[in-house]
């Protein structure tokens, strides 16, 4: 099995709101559906993250998309999360934090910052998206790493260098945001900022801060991220993944993790479980959620793709050994 790797929802989901809002196209035009993006801890396989990337230049045939709708969306947006990456009294701080969060974020990249000279680069490289999709991927991730340096040296603050990957024509309308000559064609994205900078306050220092508190759902979501190598683990998110377009398959499982239907049968078993088991447990877990949640069985049946509330209830007792009915008394 080649190694799969994820992004959490939130990555890309205030992009989506703002296309969704202003261009008249849903999700599902990006080929992922709406259901997705209403926990922003879901995670995404970062190919369907790559194709979501290439549709954006298909479905809107404007390459600088990503600069456009990215630059207007605020840090405050990042909820509990937000709070907790920028909850620190200087901004050396709040760098070293987010290097550190990036890995429950997304895996298969990586943040860091290196001081060399008088100047500290901060660097980010993921290099498991096509080249076509890293252009705007780069573009996404410098314009927040400026947004958190604006946070503390001030809106007008400009960094000393900008290197991102691929490349735009229009060069222009970058240099104006970053407000420096921006570099592309590199093999991960920079931003240079002068090291005396780094011992900043917040702008608005002294103020409030805000409640830091995660509700235990919200941490539980925070913390599963799942190892490439972790085979199970990846089945099983990949599926939880594939259950927001209905009933998943063997087939579209076996296609995000790079194999072939015969081949993930196979490795499933060398590990001791069949494709049906898998899917089961994971679809018995989403309905818990559901249910606790209020959710009717008949409305948790077709949110998950089944044909019947039958075929629902004889999975959920064969995983749960209950039956959603049973469940819910049981539980709330």
């Amino acid at each position: 099995m080649k190694n799969v790797y994820f992004m959490r929802s939130i990555g890309i989901k205030n992009l989506q709101d703002k296309m969704t809002a202003q261009l008249g196209l849903t999700p599902e035009d990006f080929g992922i559906a709406s259901s997705v993006f209403v926990n922003p801890m879901t995670l995404i396989p970062v190919q369907e993250i790559d194709r979501w990337y290439s549709l954006l230049d298909e479905k809107t045939q404007k390459p600088n998309i990503v600069l456009e709708y990215s630059r207007s969306i605020q840090l405050s947006q990042l909820g509990a999360l937000g709070r907790w990456l920028f909850h620190n009294r200087d901004l050396v701080s709040t760098v070293r934090r987010v290097n550190v969060a990036l890995g429950s974020l997304q895996s298969g990249g990586y943040l860091s910052a290196s001081m060399t000279g008088t100047l500290i680069k901060w660097c980010y490289h993921n290099p498991n998206f096509s080249v076509a999709a890293r252009v705007h991927d780069s573009v996404r991730v410098a314009i927040f790493m400026l947004k958190i340096l604006r946070e503390y040296l001030g809106d007008d603050f400009v960094p000393s260098r900008v290197m991102c990957t691929g490349k735009r024509s229009d060069d222009h309308l970058y240099e104006e945001y970053f407000g420096c000559k921006v570099e592309w064609n590199h093999s991960q994205t920079e931003v240079w900022f002068d090291s005396k900078v780094r011992q900043s306050p917040p702008r608005v220092s002294g103020a409030p801060r805000p409640n830091l508190a995660m509700s235990y759902h919200e941490l539980d979501d925070y913390l599963n991220m799942p190892s490439a190598d972790d085979h199970i683990k990846v089945v099983y998110e990949v599926i939880n993944y594939i259950s927001h377009d209905g009933l998943p398959t063997l087939e579209r499982t076996a296609q995000i993790v790079g194999l072939s239907s015969q081949q993930l049968q196979r490795k499933l078993r060398a590990m001791n479980v069949n494709f049906t088991q898998m899917m089961g447990y994971v679809l018995s877990s989403v309905a818990t959620k559901h249910l606790r949640n209020g959710v009717s069985v008949d409305d948790v049946s077709k949110l998950l793709g089944y044909e019947n509330r039958i075929s629902f209830e004889r999975m959920f007792k064969k995983q749960r050994g209950i039956t959603p009915t049973q469940y819910i008394k049981l539980h709330l």
